[in-house]
């Protein structure tokens, strides 16, 4: 039933030190349906280093059933302009999990280059449009969603009920 050819990992020396580098082969037993025990040839490899040492975030290109939150939409609206976008995408790349974010308005004022005035104005505008949602205050700095929406952090599958659920809350809030 088996042949050396399957089975000559067994009495090799650095078996183990090549399973431990994921570089090796193995044998695998399994039963098909009738019962039969049969050997399959597995072969070990070190996964491939995968550095994602980036946070990422998903945008939703496509209409918002009318929302204006996709990035057509926003595109498209005239009433934003350069610093409203600046203060959009520094807000969004604060985001974390959930979209949830503190802001201060003092440090996006030096981060951006922009007067404190025209980030608060800016601010207003967005959470106006249901870009960005206002949440609670924490001490000194406000605290802002951005609407799942227009784009998510977190996982896609999160990201698309997350989508579905402001979309709809949007709609009803603007009838």
């Amino acid at each position: 039933m088996w042949d050396d050819e399957e089975c000559q990992g067994l009495e090799d020396p650095d078996l183990f030190t090549r399973v431990e580098k994921m570089e090796a082969k193995a044998t695998l037993l399994g039963e098909d349906e009738a019962g039969k025990v049969d050997a399959i040839p597995v072969y070990l490899t070190k996964p491939k280093k995968r550095d994602y040492n980036a946070r990422w975030m998903v945008m939703w290109q496509e209409e918002a059933e009318g929302t204006g939150l996709s990035i057509m939409e926003q595109a498209a609206n005239k009433e934003l302009n350069v610093t409203d976008f600046r203060v959009r995408d520094y807000i969004m790349c604060k985001a974390g999990i959930g979209n949830f974010v503190h802001v201060s308005q003092t440090e996006a004022s030096r981060w951006l280059g922009i007067a404190q005035p025209h980030i608060s104005s800016s601010i207003k505008k967005l959470i106006k449009l249901g870009i960005i949602l206002a949440g609670p205050s924490a001490g000194k700095f406000k605290t802002y969603q951005v609407n799942p929406a227009f784009v998510y952090v977190g996982s896609l599958g999160d990201g698309v009920k997350k989508r579905k659920d402001a979309i709809k809350e949007r709609s009803e809030m603007l009838q």
